[in-house]
């Protein structure tokens, strides 16, 4: 088997897996209730996935040390 035939079965096989995520494991959501959490100006932590009771204008050690990959508009999910 070629080397494009391999990756394109492996690439095959992998596509329903990649389907359900929209970024490396995250699925709709997540992202749904990061925008929803943002949305109310609210702390979205990534690495946990939970919305925070932080409103978005805490100060930065308060952020930081509630977690470590704050997002903090909508945009950012």
């Amino acid at each position: 088997m070629t080397r494009v035939a391999a990756w394109l079965v492996l690439w095959c096989q992998a596509t329903p897996v990649l389907a359900d995520s929209l970024w490396d494991g995250e699925t709709r959501e997540f992202w749904d209730l990061c925008k929803s959490c943002t949305s109310s100006r609210r702390v979205f932590c990534f690495t946990t996935g939970q919305c925070l009771d932080l409103d978005i204008d805490a100060s930065s050690d308060v952020l930081w040390n509630a977690c470590m990959n704050p997002l903090l508009i909508p945009d950012s999910c």
